[in-house]
Order: C-alpha cells, then sequence, then structure tokens
C-alpha cells in the first residue's frame, strides 16, 4: 500500500488554514493581518507535522527550520512576535 503523498499534503494544507483562520479570530472578531498570516502559517506546518515526519536534524540545507519540536513558530530577527 502506498500514500498518495499529494492529496495527503492538500488536506493537511486545507486543515491547516482552517484551523489558524478559526485560531486567529478566536479572541478579537477583528484579527490583525499579520495574526491571521501567522496562526494559519502555524496551523498549516502543524497539520502537515502530523502527517509527515521530517529529519530531526537542526540545519536542513543550510537553512534553519521555522517551527521547532515543540510546534510554534519562531518569528524572524528583527520582527515583533503578533501575539
Amino acid at each position: 500500500m502506498r500514500a498518495r503523498e499529494y492529496d495527503v499534503l492538500a488536506r493537511a494544507i486545507e486543515e491547516g488554514v482552517a484551523a489558524g483562520m478559526r485560531r486567529a479570530h478566536k479572541h478579537t472578531p477583528t484579527p490583525t493581518h499579520e495574526l491571521i498570516e501567522y496562526e494559519i502559517h502555524n496551523g498549516v506546518m502543524l497539520a502537515i507535522c502530523e502527517v509527515f515526519d521530517f529529519d530531526d536534524s537542526p540545519d536542513i540545507g543550510g537553512i534553519a527550520p521555522s517551527v521547532p519540536i515543540q510546534g510554534t513558530i519562531v518569528p524572524k530577527r528583527g520582527t515583533a512576535d503578533p501575539l
């Protein structure tokens, strides 16, 4: 048996976007654009990590992963945390 990776990935992205939108609107009816982007990105990455396993290496291809093991997004340097 073989999984259809594209379909699995597409479903994870759809579910992650929906979860991120719900989370962005959880405590405010008018979240900022930055908060919506942050929560959607976080939701998508968490949903993908639920269905795919990745190398646990802290450095992949010279680029540090944007989602640490505990599943929270690390803001880029010089940007404020939207929360």
